[in-house]
Parts: C-alpha cells; sequence; structure tokens
C-alpha cells in the first residue's frame, strides 16, 4: 500500500503542464487526455467525471491476487511494465501451440492491453495499470497473419480456468456492418463451462468490446459475442463525454469507460520496451474495464460472475440530459435504472465497485423462464405477441429475443421489444451497407436486452418488426420467435445497500460553465459579407465531411461488390446465416472466420 497523499501523480494519462503541475508516471507524455484523476485532483474549472480508480487504490484495492488473462494476439512478459506481474506458467501461444515465455515476440496490441489493466506504477515508464498489482496471462490465439477459429477461441476461453479470473477480450467480429457473426458452438460451449466451473465454481469474468463499427453503420446486437448472458460488454466514450464516431451501439452492452479524445489517446505498453500514448477505442475501453474488475475482485473474491454483473449495473454513473455521455439515448425503467443503448449503464465507478464489493452478499440463484411465441409464418412489418404468466422471476436480469425471419432489405429491419412495463428495448439499427449486399435472412439469432434489469416479467410482450425506411417499404415472414428471460424470484440487493444505490443512482447534469467571452451583438438589419474570408472551423466544417464521406461511399461499395462474389463463389456452401462467415462445407467442417481487433 502507498501513500496517496505523497504519490497519488500515478497516474495513466497526463495533462498539459500549463494545465496540470504534473507529468505522473509515464515518460510518454500526452499531452491531451487524464481521465483517471479522483474528483479532488481534476484541475481546476473542471467538471468531468472520472472513473473513480483512486478512490479504490485509497482503499488498499490494487487487483493483488487477482489474474487476469489477455486473450489477444500475445503479450512480451520481458516488457518492464509488465515482468513482474506477468505469470508466464498460464500464458500460452495457441497459435504455436506452446507456453509464451519471456521476450515471446508479439504483434503488440495485447501488450497495450496488457499495460492498461496492470502495468507497474512509480517505475517513469508508460503509465500505471487500473490494477497495477493483478497478474497477467498472455493467451494468443491469433496474429497479424492468421485468425483465431472456434478452436482456438474455445481453448482460451477456459484456459487454466481454475488460475485466471478474468479473461479480457478486446477483439470481436468484423465491423463491416453486414455480417452476423458469434461464437462457434465449442466457444459457445467454453463460455458456458467458464461460468459453471471458473474460480472455484463462481464463475470466470469474460469481458468484450462491443466493436468499432459505428461509423460503418454497424452495430453490436449482431455481435454473438456481446449478446452472450455470460460476457461482459463494453462501450468506449470520449473524455468531453461525446459519443466516439466508431461506437456501435446495442441493448446489450452493460457498460462505459473512457477510450480516447481528439488528439490523443491512452499511454500504454508497446513491444521492444517501448511506449506509446494513442492507444484507443473500445479495445482500451475493454482493457480498463477488465482492471476495474480486478479491483472489485480484490475486494470481495467471493464474487460470483453474476455478483459483478450486479455490482456493475448498480455503481455505473448514468446521464440521462447531462453534458457528458451525450447521444446515448438514455431512458430510465420502471425498476428505476437508467439504460443507454451506447453506454450501458453508464460510466464505470471504481470506488463504488469496490464499496459494493466489500458488503455485498451472494445474489438469489438464477431462473430461466422461456415461451415459444405462437405466431408461425407471420407476415412482416407486424407485432407479435407473448404472455409471460408464472414465471417465478420477479426482478429481470437479461431479456433475449431468439427470431428465425427473412426480411427484403435486412440492413431495415426494425425490431423493438415492449415489456408489460412498457419499457421498449431498440434490438436493432439500421444497417445501410447490408441493404446492399442483398442477405435477407436472420436464422435462429438471438439478442440480448438489459434494458429491463430490475423490472417484473409476467405480463404481454410486444415484439414489433417494423421497416427504418419508409421511402423504400420492405416485407419478409417471421417463421418463429421466442422469449427468454434471465433473473431472480427476489431482489438481489440486501436492504442497506439498496437505500445506498437508490440515493446515488443516476447523477443529474451538471450545467457547464457559462463562456466568458463577449456576446456578439448583431442588429436586425446588418448582414454578413458573403465575401468573409474562411475561418479554421469553416474548413472544417467543408473538409471533415470530404474526408469522412469518400471512405462512407467506397465501403460499402466494395462490399456489394465483395459479396457478391463471394456468395457466387460459395453457392454450394450451407449458409448458417446470410451475411456470417459462420459457413459449413458439404461435411460441416467450420472455415476459420475473419476476425478484427477493435484497436
Amino acid at each position: 500500500m502507498f501513500s496517496f497523499e505523497k504519490e497519488w501523480t500515478v497516474m495513466t494519462i497526463c495533462f498539459k503542464l500549463t494545465e496540470f503541475q504534473t507529468t505522473g508516471n509515464s515518460k510518454a507524455f500526452n499531452p491531451a487526455l487524464l481521465i483517471f484523476l479522483a474528483s479532488q485532483k481534476r484541475p481546476e474549472g473542471s467538471n468531468e467525471p472520472t472513473l473513480n480508480v483512486t478512490a479504490a487504490w485509497k482503499s488498499g484495492y490494487t487487483g493483488k491476487g487477482i489474474v487476469v488473462g489477455v486473450v489477444d494476439d500475445g503479450v512480451d512478459g520481458s516488457h518492464p511494465e509488465l515482468k513482474d506481474n506477468y505469470r508466464w506458467d498460464l500464458s500460452y501461444d495457441y497459435m504455436a501451440g506452446k507456453q509464451m515465455p519471456f521476450g515471446t515476440p508479439v504483434s503488440g496490441h495485447g501488450n497495450k492491453c496488457a499495460g492498461v489493466i496492470a502495468g507497474k506504477r512509480n517505475n517513469n515508464l508508460c503509465g500505471v495499470g487500473m490494477a497495477y498489482e493483478a497478474n497477467i496471462a498472455g493467451i494468443r490465439i491469433f496474429d497479424g497473419k492468421n485468425k483465431s477459429t472456434d478452436a482456438t477461441e474455445s481453448a482460451a476461453l477456459v484456459h487454466k480456468l481454475e488460475s485466471i479470473d478474468i479473461y479480457s477480450n478486446s477483439w470481436g467480429p468484423g465491423d463491416m456492418a453486414w455480417q452476423i457473426e458469434g461464437p462457434g458452438p465449442l466457444t459457445s460451449a467454453a463460455l458456458e463451462k467458464g461460468i459453471k466451473q471458473g474460480r472455484n465454481k463462481r464463475g470466470a469474468i469474460y469481458t468484450f468490446a462491443a466493436g468499432n463499427g459505428g461509423f460503418t453503420g454497424d452495430s453490436c446486437a449482431y455481435n454473438g459475442y456481446v449478446n452472450s448472458i455470460y460476457t461482459i460488454a463494453i462501450n468506449g466514450v470520449n473524455k468531453d463525454g461525446s459519443r466516439p464516431i466508431y461506437a456501435e451501439e446495442c441493448p446489450g452492452i452493460m457498460a462505459t469507460t473512457y477510450s480516447n479524445v481528439k488528439g490523443g489517446g491512452i499511454v500504454t505498453v508497446d513491444n521492444a520496451n517501448g511506449c506509446v500514448n494513442d492507444f484507443v477505442a473500445s479495445s482500451a475501453a475493454t482493457a480498463i474495464a477488465s482492471g476495474l474488475i480486478a479491483l472489485t475482485l480484490h475486494a470481495n473474491p467471493n464474487l460470483t460472475w453474476r455478483d459483478v454483473q450486479h455490482i456493475i449495473a448498480n455503481s455505473a454513473r448514468a446521464a440521462p440530459g447531462g453534458f457528458w455521455l451525450q447521444q446515448g439515448h438514455w431512458l430510465q425503467n420502471k425498476a428505476g435504472f437508467h439504460i443507454s443503448k451506447v453506454y450501458g449503464f453508464g460510466l464505470m465507478d471504481a470506488g463504488k465497485m469496490v464499496m459494493l464489493a466489500s458488503k455485498w452478499k451472494e445474489i438469489p440463484v438464477q431462473i430461466k423462464c422461456e415461451i415459444e411465441g405462437s405466431d408461425k409464418d407471420a407476415n412482416i412489418p407486424g407485432t407479435v405477441l407473448i404472455e409471460v404468466k408464472g414465471c417465478a422471476i420477479k426482478f429481470l436480469e437479461h431479456v433475449q429475443i431468439r427470431v428465425n425471419l427473412n426480411f427484403s432489405r435486412r440492413g431495415d429491419l426494425s425490431l423493438q421489444l415492449r415489456a408489460p412495463s412498457n419499457t421498449t428495448s431498440p434490438m436493432t439499427r439500421k444497417r445501410f451497407v447490408d441493404n446492399l449486399t442483398g442477405f435477407r435472412n436472420l436464422t435462429d439469432w438471438i439478442i440480448t436486452s438489459l434494458f429491463h434489469w430490475g423490472e417484473d416479467p409476467n405480463g404481454k410482450w410486444e415484439l414489433k418488426i417494423d421497416d427504418f425506411d419508409k421511402r423504400y417499404p420492405s416485407s419478409g415472414q417471421l417463421h418463429s420467435w421466442s422469449l427468454i428471460l434471465y433473473g431472480t424470484s427476489s431482489d438481489p440487493l440486501t436492504s442497506e445497500l439498496r437505500s445506498e444505490v437508490d440515493s446515488t443512482r443516476a447523477i443529474p447534469p451538471e450545467k457547464p460553465k457559462l463562456s466568458t467571452r463577449p456576446m456578439e451583438t448583431v442588429t436586425p438589419t446588418e448582414e454578413r459579407s458573403s465575401t468573409a474570408k474562411p475561418t479554421k472551423a469553416s474548413w472544417k466544417k467543408i473538409v471533415i465531411p470530404i474526408v469522412l464521406g469518400v471512405p462512407a461511399i467506397l465501403i460499402p461499395f466494395a462490399v456489394y461488390c465483395y459479396c457478391r462474389f463471394y456468395k457466387k463463389k460459395d453457392n454450394n456452401a450451407v449458409t448458417v446465416q446470410q451475411g456470417s462467415v459462420h459457413l459449413k462445407g458439404p461435411r460441416g467442417d467450420q472455415k476459420t472466420k475473419p476476425l478484427s481487433c477493435n484497436v
């Protein structure tokens, strides 16, 4: 335990010296961003919220005794930031089929994640990790040339299951906004095994990046790793509270951490004993979340995998209508939870997480109710109903729909699930690129929502199937659907914790400081000169749309051409999901699927 008052400068990211008089613990100096400071140490005049990690450190929680497996492209445990925390005996290279000893050459992405999670403190190098005394295990499942397979993913996610507490996954399906991908059968079985047998049957913790396909219009509703109830899906937010251009949206996102800011990223570990200050996006956000969960498990090692999810839901700081976590489309459900399809339950708060963990009592057993819809081959657009009667659940956790349908323009498919409480989950979003591919089916696909957390499920549920774009009407058939409910028979929180949580759950929006610049006065008869020289801001308004717009046009066109060729080339293959790369050949052999790093 270190003296916080004297050594509070162990920070991952630093301000300009003119703004904040310290360089913190970083030789790789980032002049743009400081996101982990406790509120009392923020620069004068700042009202930006933080992850409150220093509150957890002050309480003595550093991740000691917790092992985080970085499932990625490998970790070089010889790096000065990592060598004291690296567990070579728990590390493994599934690409080469051997252990990953110190000095193993790596591509760098896994190193960046490991540094954010458990980088060493006070060594004047690349910054400090969120859980700087946690141990790291490097688990390689892909590299720059080779992609992961169902077999390697499944092996990695239960690797050393008796010793690894958290599996951090800053990767996922492609972000091209037409793919529909998820865990293969082996990986799905591995996730279930992990939560049943991991951590002495308390359940391994799996964090996954929500994805970086926001720019192309992708949605994590079509990401099966996010839709698993066994995973914790993490999104990112810019330091100023604005929504990142890469951020995907879906109702299965659990929480948010900071990921980047205009002009800079996160200082962390690079290759060859180096440091970088440009680690961004949902990869960085997920690594941060894994570190915060390590602090939480340090506070209470007896937490189950479901306990951890409840602690996040009850501690994350929502911002309905605030100046930060913007464009989140916030709503408050009947149980009082504020939730967003972009930010989940909100910004993770390490201080509150460890506080809840230290007082936590194990939640009641999980109950599952599954009801199959009576509508078969119903014409859509349309609305279908399921009435839930006699389900023992009184406090919902995850809600899922399983659908089997076809729609003439799949990218325009709108699915909205309304609960008996009238809380509505936006299950899908418009995917323009998907319309170009010509794919129509959504076969046995599960979409998860956390929007109904804490509600009573009994009553009528309504699934509205519609068309996002009324200008080009689409139609199809709903062949079958079912509603899957998970939850408990009673409130998971004790009355003491419930009272404490309810009093601090949502942060009221803070009023931004008014500008001190004099107001510009313009008389009604005054006209601005049409020949005025464009300002720098004006040029940005012209150049930025052009720079961003050209790829936005070319990428969908390229995808269209590729998909048409791809479909023609593989027209003899049996397609599990049109638009998915999970293709089965005539003998049912699983082909290797593309995998993208959410960097």
